[in-house]
């Protein structure tokens, strides 16, 4: 019998590894059941088994920090540590003036008329009440 508690408890730590979270959690519950029949070796070896997981994923972390700032720093070295700010500050500048021209031509447009080109085909428009003629309804306040 002990064999084949052995045996299980191998087969549990291995499963342990995989990358199923739900079969990972089930195979160390059922190693952590299993593991005050086992030798203080086995044992040993299930920690340092984890301990290695956990540092293998150390280390992928640090791999991939260390790729994120060496992109970082190429990125300003070939394009200068303002690149990023300027492309963002003419972003917000170019929606600024569009809303200070729609404000605008809101002000100078006649009474009744759609400053910014509702209905200025003469297109019939049909609404959930009926039809919209141009100028009329809540589009000539925009």
């Amino acid at each position: 019998m002990g064999g084949a508690r052995t045996a299980a408890y191998v087969g549990l730590v291995m499963a342990n590894m995989l990358p199923f979270p739900v079969t990972a959690i089930a195979a160390d519950l059922g190693a952590n059941m299993l593991e005050d029949s086992m030798p203080p070796e086995l044992v040993t070896a299930r920690k340092y088994l984890g301990y290695a997981s956990l540092a293998s994923a150390g280390v992928f972390v640090a791999k991939m920090g260390y790729s994120m700032i060496k992109t970082a720093v190429q990125y300003a070295a070939k394009r200068g540590s303002k690149a990023a700010s300027r492309g963002t500050g003419a972003m917000s500048s170019s929606l600024s003036k569009r809303a200070d021209e729609i404000a605008e031509r809101k002000k100078n447009a006649p009474h009744g008329s759609c400053p910014i080109g509702c209905f200025t085909a003469g297109t019939l428009v049909w609404a959930a009440t009926g039809r919209v003629a141009p100028g009329f309804g809540r589009w000539h306040h925009i």
